[in-house]
């Protein structure tokens, strides 16, 4: 196998990952954020990031991407008191997979855009 075709593979599977994660995070931003204010009324890892009446487009999916990392790490939170564990445990179970997945599909997504690119650069100057 060609070592460009390898780079180029890498591209397109990082990508699509990136984007899966963020249409992912779009739906949940219009779908699942309302559910996720109305569980968690004294988490501070979820109020950290503020609440108002009026969304934009950006501040929904902002904050569903900051969201989804909060859950992604529930056990994290939870240890460190963030998270109270009685709300947790009332979140759906679909919600927690949707933001699970979303968090690891965005990252895979720009860990391999990284490596992609450090990978390119650095073959070049060899």
């Amino acid at each position: 196998m060609d070592i460009h075709f390898v780079q180029i593979l890498l591209v397109c599977l990082s990508t699509s990952a990136g984007v899966a994660g963020a249409v992912l995070n779009i739906y949940i931003g219009y779908r699942d954020l309302d559910t996720v204010w109305n569980i968690f009324s004294k988490s501070y890892a979820i109020w950290y990031h503020g609440w108002t009446s009026q969304w934009s487009f950006r501040a929904r999916i902002s904050h569903a991407y900051d969201y989804a990392s909060v859950l992604g790490w529930s056990s994290r939170y939870l240890r460190n008191g963030m998270l109270i564990p009685e709300e947790y445990s009332r979140l759906p179970i679909p919600i927690r997979k949707r933001m699970w997945w979303s968090m690891r599909l965005t990252g895979s997504g720009v860990l391999g855009i990284w490596v992609s690119i450090f990978w390119y650069i650095f073959s070049r100057a060899a």
